[in-house]
């Protein structure tokens, strides 16, 4: 594996340290380096929450989806750990995985709070260059009023070589609000779209 696998190619000129580490290190989120006068962007994968806020009323369900952000040099596998801030507003109910992990994923017991997914790309369908890699949907439930902050803890991320990408991990905010009565003569719960605390549509 060479040094420019670890990056991607940009246009125009930067002015990066031209600096030298061992070969087959994991470059991830190292200083890019300048060969031939062309310039590397910093490969920087994220795990995140999507969407970042999400609003689920008492007693309802919403989904939310964990992407990695970029993929380099692909990807084999991951362990991750969620974590709420407050585990009395919100339980996870389910966990569905991807088409690409579908014969190798496992997760602690649901309903929960605090929990652990794991799964393998055994079928090397994420290729190297995947963007916004889906790695699983959760179910969540609203069982309190009130907002939570999902944490995610990167236990284990590896590319197809198996280097770590070591990712950064991007939250997700949960928030629980107060269930609305269905008006007479409606079927769909009115909502508050712009958050301004008057249910008008």
């Amino acid at each position: 594996i060479t040094w420019k696998q670890y990056f991607s190619k940009t246009a125009g000129s930067v002015n990066h340290t031209n600096t030298a580490t061992a070969s087959g290190t994991s470059a991830y989120g190292s200083t890019a380096i300048i060969t031939d006068n062309a310039s590397y962007r910093i490969i920087k994968p994220k795990v995140m929450i999507q969407p970042a806020l999400t609003e689920i009323n008492l007693t309802a369900t919403k989904t939310v989806t964990l992407v990695l952000n970029e993929a380099p040099l692909g990807l084999s596998g991951y362990n991750l750990t969620i974590t709420p801030t407050n585990p009395q507003v919100t339980q996870v109910l389910s966990v569905t995985y991807p088409a690409w992990a579908a014969s190798q994923h496992a997760n602690s017991t649901l309903p929960g709070d605090t929990f652990w997914m794991k799964a393998t790309d055994g079928g090397n369908l994420v290729k190297p260059g995947a963007t916004n890699v889906l790695l699983a949907t959760l179910t969540v439930r609203g069982d309190v009023s009130g907002t939570t902050v999902f944490n995610i803890r990167a236990d284990r991320v590896d590319d197809d070589f198996g280097n770590p990408l070591s990712p950064t991990t991007v939250p997700g905010t949960i928030r629980v609000v107060p269930g609305v009565a269905i008006l007479p003569g409606y079927t769909n719960v009115p909502t508050d779209p712009d958050h301004d605390g008057i249910y008008e549509d």
